[in-house]
């Protein structure tokens, strides 16, 4: 059993502070004979922790009707990182762009009368919330309190890129984000990306993660810098060339960030 807690330096676990150093696995995207091997070699690499999106298309992919067998054996793959050592950063969304079809959200959602997605919308509140709470359940024994290897978990994700077009109900909205993560009782922090309420603490998702800092501690002085997406590459788009990224200036941005 575990406390996750933070300050403004860092994360902390059982009061000590802690770098996270996380690589991100996305479990649909891989085999469970392949998951063992994925975890030696992030250990290997000097992590200390694996981050994973929750792919909600795939788990239900019709209303009511849940799948965590095969390859969605979310248990098992947080099972097998506590086996190897490793933290696990749970990134629930729901919507979690991820480069999945409908942002990780099932084709049945968009058919619920009244739904309008990621806003004040009670429709979309209410399947959300349902979702949410039964993962929670379901994942309760691997979060840090109940000793297991889960130390923050993420709701919504990146709304400053939407935020604009909802205005005051997407800021009601997102506040209610934060309140259903907490009202969750996971016992451990709830983060946000690229945008986030009051109750969350607010990542960094960057290219150049050392731009934002100041930035950050402006907003929130009580908060760690954690820079949660760290884009090494790019997807491609058809027409368009093949999207590269140096090592030199991959570690450049990462130097400049620790600095």
């Amino acid at each position: 059993m575990a406390t996750v807690s933070y300050d403004c330096r860092a994360l902390r676990i059982d009061d000590k502070r802690i770098l996270v150093l996380s690589g991100a696995i996305h479990y649909p995207r891989s085999t469970p004979a392949m998951w063992p091997d994925l975890m030696r070699m992030s250990k290997a690499a000097g992590l200390n922790t694996i981050e994973t999106y929750v792919f909600w298309n795939l788990h239900e992919r019709n209303r009511g009707v849940f799948d965590f067998s095969g390859r969605l054996d979310l248990r098992r793959f947080c099972g097998l990182a506590a086996e190897h050592g490793l933290h696990v950063i749970l990134r629930i969304g729901p919507y979690i762009c991820a480069e999945t079809n409908y942002g990780g959200f099932p084709p049945w959602l968009r058919d619920v009368p009244g739904i309008q997605m990621r806003t004040w919308n009670q429709p979309f509140m209410t399947e959300m919330e349902r979702w949410t709470r039964l993962l929670g359940d379901y994942l309760r024994p691997l979060f840090a309190p109940a000793g297991g290897p889960i130390i923050l978990a993420q709701l919504e994700n990146e709304y400053n890129n939407i935020a604009r077009i909802y205005g005051d109900d997407g800021r009601k909205y997102l506040q209610w984000c934060s309140q259903l993560g907490r009202s969750l009782n996971l016992g451990v922090p709830i983060v946000m990306c690229a945008g986030a309420a009051e109750g969350a603490i607010e990542t960094i998702n960057a290219s150049y993660g050392h731009e934002t800092i100041e930035a950050h501690f402006q907003r929130h002085p009580d908060q760690p810098a954690l820079w949660t997406e760290f884009y090494p590459g790019w997807y491609d788009t058809f027409g368009y060339p093949h999207h590269t990224r140096s090592a030199e200036d991959v570690a450049y941005a990462l130097a400049r960030f620790f600095a």
